[in-house]
């Protein structure tokens, strides 16, 4: 039970859970079973925590239109719970937070050049699945400064270890895929209609990807 500002919250909580809870002034109350904030988001000098990457999208998705820059501040070993389904239309960018010039000097970033998303023993699935609409309404992700290991464990779902994307936009920056195993596109498995590959290149169903390092 919490008590704040003449107010309380009740909340259940089961056995052996981690629970964070932090109250603002607007009284809200935010509970996890993630131990501490793994990434942010950073739009006009207001910057917003997130326990989850889950977390984070939804939050993109209902305050954003679906257009965001994630930033990730610790290195995360990631359930298959927080396994990221891109919603359909969306424009979101997964980065590591490192400290620049002109950065904000009471900001949070990450402590080295390149925070890894590493698969949890448990974590049968791609880390993230992006799908479009045919090119309609298209959908877009982007990857920069990150770092994936799979582990050397299989995923389950057959196709794209770390990043599985159909009939949508896909941008790879400066990222490191290691130890990502499945049967197909062990690193990134991309689909264009009937069409599949590791890489593909633009196609005229508008879908493309691009890998710069």
């Amino acid at each position: 039970q919490v008590d704040g500002d003449g107010g309380m919250e009740d909340t259940a909580v089961t056995d052996n859970s981690v629970v964070t809870v932090t109250l603002n002034r607007d009284r809200k109350v935010y509970l996890t079973n993630t131990p501490g904030v793994i990434c942010q988001i950073v739009v006009g000098g207001t910057t917003t925590k997130f326990f989850t990457l889950n977390d984070a999208v939804r939050y993109a998705q209902e305050n954003l239109g679906g257009k965001a820059t994630i930033e990730m501040l610790v290195d995360y070993l990631i359930p298959e719970t927080d396994n990221v389904v891109l919603p359909v239309g969306s424009d979101l960018t997964f980065t590591t937070a490192v400290k620049t010039e002109g950065s904000d000097p009471n900001g949070r970033y990450y402590e080295g050049e390149r925070a890894t998303i590493s698969r949890d023993p448990g974590n049968m699935g791609s880390f993230f699945t992006v799908a479009g609409n045919n090119g309609q309404n298209s959908t877009t992700l982007t990857i920069k400064n990150l770092a994936f290991d799979g582990k050397k464990l299989a995923n389950g779902t057959i196709d794209g270890g770390g990043i599985y994307t159909k009939n949508c936009n896909v941008e790879v920056h400066d990222a490191l895929f290691t130890n990502c195993v499945a049967q197909n596109g062990g690193g990134m498995f991309v689909e264009i209609g009937t069409k599949s590959n590791n890489i593909y290149p633009a196609s005229p169903e508008g879908t493309y990807l691009t890998v710069t390092n």
